[in-house]
């Protein structure tokens, strides 16, 4: 009969062989062995994906995690450029620069890899953006003198965030949408 071929589950199976002849000669030999096709998991937990970033700085942290066996290493880039190693397996982290990724949307991407070559990718976005508005009046011209009612008007400009209010107030009162 010579060789058998059977599937056995993801796990650390113990098996036990058992051979006969036909005049009733038997044998038995076990194998222990461990059964793994599985990728680490990997989590990015700061910051929130799609979040926008405000500091020349930030940063970025998580968690990976392997059922069995160990996570090698986990590693970290910026728009799929230039992966580095981050600092820690289980508990990760890595300060960004954020300094030339301003004013446009960015991707993030972490990969862990494991003990028996897999690899798990987890990719988020965010938007990084240090620039505030630019408010300008148009109407009334600064410095001028007016009586009477009057409309001001002018812009509340941001090149890459939205706009989301724009408020005034008069000498040290409140701020009135």
């Amino acid at each position: 009969l010579g060789n058998t071929n059977f599937n056995v589950s993801i796990g650390t199976p113990y098996l036990l062989f058992y051979g006969k002849d036909n005049i009733g000669n038997t044998s038995t030999t076990n194998s222990n062995n461990y059964i793994w096709d599985t990728k680490p998991v990997l989590s990015i937990t700061n910051p929130i994906p799609n979040s926008w970033l405000t500091n020349s700085s930030y940063l970025f942290s998580g968690w990976a995690s392997n059922s069995i066996g160990e996570v090698t290493g986990v590693y970290f880039s910026t728009n799929g450029i230039d992966y580095s190693l981050a600092i820690g397996l289980t508990n990760w982290s890595t300060n960004v620069n954020l300094t030339l990724l301003e004013n446009k949307t960015n991707m993030f991407y972490v990969f862990a890899s494991n003990q028996y070559g897999y690899i798990t990718t987890n990719i988020q976005t965010n938007y990084i953006d240090f620039t505030a508005p630019v408010i300008g009046i148009i109407n009334p011209v600064q410095n001028s003198i007016i009586s009477g009612n009057i409309t001001y008007s002018g812009s509340n400009i941001d090149t890459f965030a939205k706009i989301s209010g724009f408020w005034y107030r008069t000498n040290s009162g409140n701020f009135i949408p």
